[in-house]
């Protein structure tokens, strides 16, 4: 009888057990750096902050991962002191705490690359990710700060700035200034000359506008109408100015400027595409021309 009981019981538990991790996917864990640089030398430091942007004001714990790895640190700040090279690498955060239910946590937060160098020279970006018109501030820092003689800035591995200063400006970055950088200081210290040569760095720099792609949507019901959207990507920085949207049918406008990127037209055949503008920054990207209807293909004028 005693056997009958207890596998009635193992038959049962398993409706009551219940799984000891809950993730809670609309929160996502914020990790920013709130000293130091990206990229730092060996024996200095660096401070990262995870949030958690949680309206109900809940009491979250911490963990820090590096690369993947559980690290001991487990307060809302990670700190980097004295760092050595094999103390960078790309980090990540996530929140939990208990519930009821067991533990629930965060999602992780997205990466944060610290790189620690061990030599003599690093190369530092304002940012590493620019957008078309933007100014690029680089300095080139040396260890123990000499008084310096000579600065060269290479891109891709050629020369293309040559100078004192340590620090160097990319007006109005253009698409082609994307491109891996690195820098050489020369100094002297008592009567005998010294350089060296950093790491080179990866520059990315994305248009301000992708290229329109035009959706037509065709409605029958309750009009016969053509609903035209206008898909761009726009990677202003906040506070980002306007963009203007217009519409063309055979090269034809078929209405004012707007901020919206969709157009109600009434259904007929013919060639039609749409431009982006933005005004500020006076950049203008036109969509490929979309045939609908069978129009015989026109040839369009440079608007």
């Amino acid at each position: 009888m005693d056997a009958v009981v207890s596998l009635l019981v193992a038959l049962t538990l398993p409706q009551f057990i219940v799984s000891s991790t809950v993730y809670v996917a609309s929160i996502q864990a914020v990790l920013t750096q709130i000293e130091g640089e990206p990229r730092i030398f060996s024996g200095e430091g660096a401070r990262l902050r995870c949030n958690i942007p949680d309206d109900k004001k809940s009491t979250w714990q911490y963990q820090w991962f590096r690369e993947g790895e559980l690290l001991s640190q487990n307060g809302e700040d990670f700190i980097l002191w004295n760092a050595e090279p094999k103390h960078g690498g790309k980090f990540y955060c996530q929140g939990f705490r208990e519930t009821a239910v067991g533990i629930t946590r965060t999602r992780p937060s997205l990466l944060l690359e610290i790189n620690v160098d061990g030599g003599w020279a690093i190369l530092q970006f304002t940012s590493s990710s620019s957008i078309v018109g933007e100014d690029v501030t680089m300095t080139c820092r040396t260890r123990s700060s000499p008084q310096l003689k000579e600065v060269i800035l290479y891109k891709d591995g050629v020369e293309t700035i040559r100078q004192h200063s340590p620090q160097f400006i990319l007006s109005r970055v253009r698409v082609e200034d994307q491109g891996l950088y690195s820098c050489r200081s020369t100094w002297d210290i008592q009567m005998r000359s010294h350089s060296a040569h950093s790491v080179a760095v990866q520059l990315y720099i994305s248009e301000l506008l992708t290229q329109p792609i035009l959706e037509i949507i065709s409605y029958n019901v309750p009009v016969t109408m053509l609903r035209l959207v206008c898909h761009v990507q726009y990677s202003a920085r906040p506070p980002a100015p306007p963009i203007n949207f217009y519409f063309y049918k055979n090269g034809k406008s078929l209405a004012t400027a707007t901020s919206e990127n969709t157009l109600l037209a009434k259904k007929s055949a013919g060639l039609y595409h749409c431009k982006a503008r933005v005004p500020v920054f006076n950049v203008v990207k036109m969509s490929e021309p979309k045939n609908y209807g069978q129009a015989p293909v026109l040839r369009l004028n440079h608007l």
